[in-house]
Formats: C-alpha cells, structure tokens, sequence
C-alpha cells in the first residue's frame, strides 16, 4: 500500500496554470523533436564532410576535443526529446487527471515528473563534464601554443 507524504488542493487558477503548462509543454515537445532531428542531420552531414574529418585534424588534443563534441551533441539530441517527453506526458495526465477529477491519476502524474527530472540530472551532469573537457582541453591547447 502506498502512502502519500502529502495532499495538494487545486483550485480554478492552480487548474488554468497546469493546462497553460501542457498547452506549452506540447509546443516544447514538438521543438525538441525538430531541434534534434535537425541537429543530428547536422551530426550525419558533419561525418561525411571533408572539412570536418576529425582524420585531418593534425594536433591530437584539438582532434580529441571534436570527438568528444560530436559525442556530447549526438547524446544531448537524443536525451533532449526523451526529457520533454516526460514532462509533456507529466503535464498531459494532470490535464486528463483534472478533467476525471481523479486524484489517483494526479498523484501518479508526479512519477512522471520525477522521471523528467532525473533526465534533467543527467543531462545537467553531461552539460558539466563537457564544459569541464573542452575548457581542459583549451587550456592545454593555449599552453602549448602561447
């Protein structure tokens, strides 16, 4: 038997909020979607142009930074929809949850909130590892030349 640790009371604007967030979260799911399908074209381009061959890069520090940001990007673009996802399927049953006046579907809701989130710490962390490498990397890349 699961136990809820707390109860929330809506009332007409608490409601008019959660819809407006849906109603937002559907357009910011749908971006995603575009955002990433476009940038991970982008990624595929990039591996079949000459310019951006990673072989060509002389300096094996220089070369193991573009590596590392095709990584970084192709991860980003596939966890970036998964975690809108979330939050839009958070907001869609809080909508449907409302609509039934059902409380249980509420609360179940928030499950899907606790997903989103972790993806948002995973994705924060993959944001401070990369910003960690690249600056390494530039710092090293400044001391050898400078």
């Amino acid at each position: 038997m699961t136990e809820e640790i707390f109860s929330i009371q809506l009332n007409q604007e608490g409601i008019n909020w959660l819809n407006r967030f849906h109603k937002i979260a559907r357009v910011l799911f749908l971006l995603s979607l575009l955002i990433s399908l476009a940038g991970m074209f982008n990624v595929v381009l990039k591996f079949y142009d000459i310019n951006y061959d990673p072989a060509n890069i002389k300096d094996p520090l220089y070369r193991q930074q573009v590596l590392v940001s095709r990584a970084y990007v192709l991860l980003f673009y596939l966890l970036f929809p998964i975690q809108v996802y979330f939050f839009y399927r958070f907001s869609k049953q809080n909508e449907k949850s409302i609509e039934l006046m059902d409380s249980s579907k509420f609360n179940a809701s928030f499950r899907l909130l606790v997903i989103n989130s972790i993806i948002s710490i995973v994705t924060f962390s993959l944001n401070l590892i990369f910003v960690v490498l690249i600056n390494y990397g530039d710092w090293l890349l400044y001391r050898k030349y400078n």
